[in-house]
């Protein structure tokens, strides 16, 4: 099937995930990310905000079975996407880029 023009521009410039993909469970984790690259557009941004140590180890001293942290980069071994970590006190934020070749 061809893809038109506009369908290529039809989506998402960004989509942001706040602290839930460490609740997923870790099987569906790929789909999570295979879902936001198709339904973003060509030059599109996803960001995940995910707890480090840091904020794990605080929320789980008010919830012992919180579930541990996730890298969001293990999750792209096949997927064409430039990333970008920045490190915070408590959360990182990865920045994926869709590589447009």
């Amino acid at each position: 099937m061809a893809i038109t023009q506009a369908q290529k521009t039809i989506g998402f410039d960004a989509i942001f995930f706040f602290g839930v993909l460490h609740h997923v469970d870790e099987k569906f984790r790929i789909n999570v990310l295979q879902e936001s690259m198709r339904t973003s557009k060509p030059n599109g941004v996803i960001c995940f905000f995910e707890p480090n140590h840091n904020g794990i180890k605080l929320a789980k001293e008010h919830e012992p079975s919180h579930p541990e942290a996730a890298d969001p980069s293990l999750y792209t071994r096949r997927i064409n996407v430039s990333i970008e970590k920045k490190e915070g006190s408590f959360f990182d934020c990865f920045i994926f880029q869709k590589d447009t070749i």
